[in-house]
């Protein structure tokens, strides 16, 4: 078993709005109590978006961003910060993050396509449905990650032509 730190990122977070950051310090006390994970910690500074540094024991990347899912899925329905997740990464505590980045790239989850795409979410639901989209990295059965490189990919090279303004209503 290696020890795994899994970054969970929230870009879009307001800091402005205390209760933005109460719901992230409480999914990460949530995610505390639970015996798998090593320790959970909310990092932030004012240069950059929140995130909760998450140190798990697992045999390899993949397992440790699999149960990490998994907590965040049973997380869902009471800490609702999960909901505004929108990106999610793991490195080999030994060997430091920039070397483990090469092994898992970042993923992405549905919120954060939305707000990466800036659509809403019926919207990236169909985009998502595209033929040449890429396919979930990780299925948790209620949500989807995807691998952020391969979604940025994708939507440099199927541009996208502007819809109707918000709130106009379909002509006839």
């Amino acid at each position: 078993m290696r020890s795994w730190v899994v970054d969970l990122d929230w870009v879009d977070l307001d800091w402005d709005a205390p209760a933005g950051l109460d719901r992230v310090d409480d999914l990460a006390a949530a995610l505390q109590l639970d015996d798998r994970v090593d320790s959970a910690i909310r990092v932030a500074t004012p240069e950059s978006s929140p995130r909760i540094a998450l140190t798990v024991s697992a045999q390899d990347g993949l397992s440790a961003l699999t149960l990490i899912a998994g907590l965040l899925e049973q997380c869902r329905k009471t800490h609702p910060a999960v909901e505004d997740l929108t990106a999610i990464r793991a490195a080999d505590r030994d060997s430091g993050m920039s070397e483990a980045r090469a092994q898992l790239p970042d993923l992405i989850w549905s919120s954060g396509i939305t707000k990466l795409l800036g659509v809403s979410r019926q919207r990236a639901n169909e985009i998502r449905r595209h033929p040449d989209y890429p396919s979930p990295f990780l299925d948790t059965g209620r949500d989807q990650a995807w691998l952020l490189n391969e979604v940025l990919e994708f939507e440099a090279t199927h541009p996208r032509t502007p819809g109707r303004p918000p709130g106009r209503a379909k002509a006839d």
